[in-house]
């Protein structure tokens, strides 16, 4: 369906620009690193950043600018510590109107969100983060810790071999050999107290209370 949807525009858009060289393309999360208790979760906001190196004007800024498709997967391994566990963990942006052509996906050690707009709704735009840096949400990925440890999440373009991104400008960012670059970041799962299994338990209190019997023995002997 995607293909079909950047297929229609490309042909409504025959002379629309290509992605210019000075802008950059990447895929980030909110955070380089995350920490969250185990039994607990965390949700991992993803954004596209556009980095300008020259004068070339922003795609996805501006009444002019912004995104008809995206799409991004996390991969984080099957035995990782902190995982997301199904569709349900998956929040796309809002502005990503098109039912038919979302499409979300949890497979063994990772999970993916491509995302569409109404051909006739206005394009998804971002923010303006920092001088020459634009960022625009895609979706948030909750993640569940399920045991201690450190987990690195790599995040990447949700298929490589064809494009995912097409601009309302009918520029596709990562039209083969181009590419939108992965990133990585990581989330520290940790366990705050161990909590005694209950023949333990049992064996402590009886332990204090044969102490306390021992005791109560002296004074009366003394």
């Amino acid at each position: 369906m995607k293909r079909f949807t950047i297929a229609v525009a490309l042909l409504l858009g025959l002379t629309a620009p290509t992605a210019q060289a000075d802008l950059i393309y990447d895929l980030v999360a909110g955070q380089s690193s995350y920490s969250v208790e185990v039994g607990q979760t965390v949700d991992v906001e993803i954004f596209l950043r556009e980095t300008s190196t020259g004068g070339d004007s922003s795609q996805l800024l501006g009444p002019d600018g912004g995104l008809l498709t995206a799409g991004v997967r996390l991969v984080f391994g099957d035995t990782a510590a902190a995982q997301v566990l199904s569709t349900s963990d998956i929040f796309e942006n809002p502005g990503f109107t098109s039912a038919l052509t979302l499409l979300k996906e949890v497979a063994s050690g990772s999970a993916g969100l491509a995302e569409d707009v109404d051909f006739f709704d206005p394009a998804v735009t971002g923010i303006q983060a920092d001088p020459g840096i634009v960022l625009l949400s895609l979706g948030v990925f909750r993640f569940t810790a399920l045991s201690a440890g450190l987990t690195t999440v790599t995040v990447e373009d949700f298929d490589p071999d064809q494009g995912n991104f097409l601009t309302a400008g009918f520029a596709i960012l990562d039209e083969p050999p181009s590419e939108v670059s992965s990133s990585q970041f990581t989330i520290n799962a940790t366990s705050t107290g161990v909590v005694p299994e209950p023949s333990s338990l049992a064996l402590a209190v009886s332990g204090l209370a044969g102490v306390f019997a021992l005791r109560r023995a002296r004074r009366r002997s003394a």
